[in-house]
């Protein structure tokens, strides 16, 4: 696995997909996003690094745990696509 630090805001990453069957409206389509924030908090007696996107306001990734170790795979999954919401209307899912 590749190490890769820390993004910087105005930078770019990549951000996985999340679908919610019970609220479709919410759904997010991952791929390259825009880095709008990066703030360092402490939790647990770590500091980490939490990242916000311009593609998703107020959404946080933790990038030690979850986002860094992702960046291969999603590159591999999403390659030049953007994130954006795609938003599940159906009634099914709302």
């Amino acid at each position: 696995m590749t190490f890769f630090p820390p993004p910087v805001p105005n930078g770019y990453i990549y951000v996985p997909s999340d679908l919610f069957l019970s609220h479709g409206e919410d759904d997010r389509k991952g791929g390259l996003a825009t880095v709008a924030k990066v703030s360092i908090e402490n939790r647990g007696g770590t500091h980490y690094h939490i990242i916000e996107t311009e593609e998703f306001p107020g959404l946080t990734y933790n990038w030690e745990l979850d986002l860094g170790p992702q960046q291969e795979k999603l590159k591999k999954q999403f390659g030049s696509d953007r994130a954006h919401y795609e938003p599940d209307t159906r009634p099914t899912f709302n």
